[in-house]
């Protein structure tokens, strides 16, 4: 995604692009740290603790780079970068996973043609019913439709001063629909698309501080950060104190306690972007975060099935299985297939969505969008 152009107020594009990717190494890291902590109960605490924020952190990073363009032309050049990687990583994982799930959930009574219909339903459905292996695919289509939505009220309304009213505007949305939605989620929810309204949240948090962290006012965001953590101790009580009323997990719209809830993962992720401004290019470890972050897709779409098959081996031999090692081992693999990608062109067309060629009939602005936006 394109960063916003530079400017006196902001910082050179290239030191923005590392701490970027050391941002979205921590959060990575913070994911597959939170799934592989399944694995064992003494690590639950960690994990209610990483979801918190690990999800809407990489929404917010997305929401602070959004730069708003003509809609079809967001929509074109976002489904060509999307797309390709989901499928891929449909038809690599999600046909031999999901007919594992399907064959475990209906039993070995039911036929072949009943288990293939099952599996096709499955995948097309996506979302939710997309569990084990599987769980992350709901992040792509949500983030698709989040970022169109985004960009078209972005594009209609670009003047800095309405990024407040319709952040407020989406958090209280979130806010009255938020205690209803996992049982909404689990009616219908193909793509898992009923959680767009939550994310949205994110996004216009993430254009809303996009000034103050991408910029250079240090006494200001010394004040946001000390908000931010005052926020983020809060929730912690929260969790601490009512763990169950308090767990927080976007995929099946658990928003916690509504307004600690969305305000903590806010703040959290806010946390996270300022330690990665202090500690990138600090060393060994700023880089190996910047060498995560980087490759963040490719390791949210391949430690999934390396953590399940962790926990098949768990029900075997729990005496081997341990997060510790899991970890690291879900990180190298992961880290292995994006350099094979990164020197194939097919591959990385396909896994990392780079090198579209698709573009818009016409670089104008449709008529009914210059109706409804101002001054063009």
């Amino acid at each position: 995604m394109k960063e916003p152009a530079s400017s006196p107020s902001t910082n050179p594009p290239r030191e923005r692009r590392t701490w970027i990717d050391t941002a979205k190494g921590l959060g990575i890291l913070s994911v597959v740290i939170g799934h592989a902590a399944g694995l064992s109960e003494s690590w639950d605490t960690l994990r209610a603790v990483i979801y918190l924020f690990h999800m809407p952190l990489f929404f917010m990073i997305s929401g602070m780079l959004l730069r708003a363009e003509d809609p079809m032309r967001s929509f074109t050049r976002k489904l060509s970068e999307y797309l390709p990687p989901y499928l891929g990583y449909l038809l690599v994982f999600g046909i031999a996973f999901q007919t594992h799930a399907v064959i475990h959930e209906l039993g070995g009574s039911a036929s072949g043609a009943a288990i293939a219909m099952r599996v096709v339903e499955d995948l097309i459905y996506g979302g939710a019913r997309l569990k084990g292996a599987l769980t992350v695919f709901w992040y792509l289509p949500v983030l698709f439709v989040a970022v169109q939505l985004t960009n078209l009220i972005a594009y209609l309304r670009p003047a800095p001063a309405d990024r407040l009213p319709l952040f407020l505007t989406a958090f209280g949305v979130a806010v009255v629909g938020g205690a209803s939605m996992p049982a909404m989620v689990d009616v219908f929810d193909p793509f898992d698309v009923l959680v767009v309204p939550l994310v949205l949240v994110f996004l216009f948090a993430g254009r809303l501080t996009a000034p103050l962290l991408l910029g250079d006012d240090h006494r200001r965001r010394s004040i946001v950060a000390v908000a931010a953590a005052s926020i983020v101790a809060i929730d912690l009580a929260y969790l601490s104190a009512q763990p169950e009323l308090a767990q927080f997990d976007l995929k099946v719209g658990r928003i916690g306690v509504p307004v600690i809830g969305l305000a903590g993962a806010i703040a959290f992720s806010i946390l996270v972007l300022l330690a990665a401004k202090s500690i990138d290019r600090t060393g060994p470890f700023a880089r190996a975060t910047r060498r995560l972050g980087a490759a963040s897709l490719t390791i949210m779409f391949v430690h999934p099935p390396m953590i399940f098959l962790a926990a098949m081996l768990r029900g075997q031999r729990p005496d081997l299985v341990d997060p510790l090692w899991v970890v690291p081992a879900s990180l190298v693999i992961s880290l292995v297939a994006h350099r094979l990608y990164e020197n194939h062109h097919c591959l990385s067309r396909i896994f990392l969505g780079r090198g579209s060629s698709i573009r818009t009939k016409s670089e104008g602005t449709s008529p009914f969008i210059r109706r409804w936006r101002p001054h063009l």
